[in-house]
């Protein structure tokens, strides 16, 4: 048995062959023909100071392609965290100022209910004076240049509660201008 073909396709694999590929096709089957020629490309992009450049110049884009991207998401990573940040101090100062709005209203609200025990206090002494005396008397307020007084007055009817009273005076005084 020779040995010549595997000769042939061991020189042309270190290329010592100066046989054409093409002519040595005879020699070796069609697999082994396509696996020579398959390493032979592989050889020459391995070789080819052009393929390399080409190569480098395309991992170089790349590259500076992903860096240009990196850049972009870091710089947009910024900007979402300066408005994360911005998000919670605009939400701390809310809640201090509904804590503080909170604070306020339960002061006005207590204001309010102690005004309105106050009123319901008079209104109570006075039925509790009619009942006992069997008066109808009422409130009325009443100013003039040396006073102001919200006082029990028999001769009003109807007998007007404390805040009634008061209403009514407001409502006199808007007409009068005064």
């Amino acid at each position: 048995m020779s040995h010549a073909p595997l000769q042939k396709i061991l020189d042309e694999l270190s290329g010592a062959s100066t046989t054409p590929l093409s002519e040595m096709r005879p020699l070796f089957g069609s697999e082994c023909y396509e696996l020579i020629g398959h390493i032979r490309r592989l050889e020459l992009g391995i070789t080819s100071p052009g393929l390399h450049r080409n190569l480098l110049d395309r991992l170089c884009i790349e590259n500076a392609e992903l860096r240009a991207m990196k850049a972009g998401i870091e710089k947009n990573a910024q900007e979402v965290l300066q408005l994360v940040a911005e998000a919670v101090a605009f939400g701390d100062s809310m809640a201090n100022t509904l804590r503080s709005t909170s604070e306020s209203l339960a002061l006005c609200q207590r204001a309010y209910q102690e005004e309105r025990e106050r009123l319901d206090y008079l209104d109570q002494l006075n039925n509790a004076l009619n009942a006992q005396h069997e008066t109808v008397y009422g409130w009325r307020l009443d100013w003039n240049h040396n006073r102001t007084s919200l006082a029990l007055r028999d001769c009003y009817l109807p007998a007007l509660k404390a805040r009634e009273a008061i209403d009514a005076a407001r409502i006199a005084a808007r007409k009068e201008g005064a």
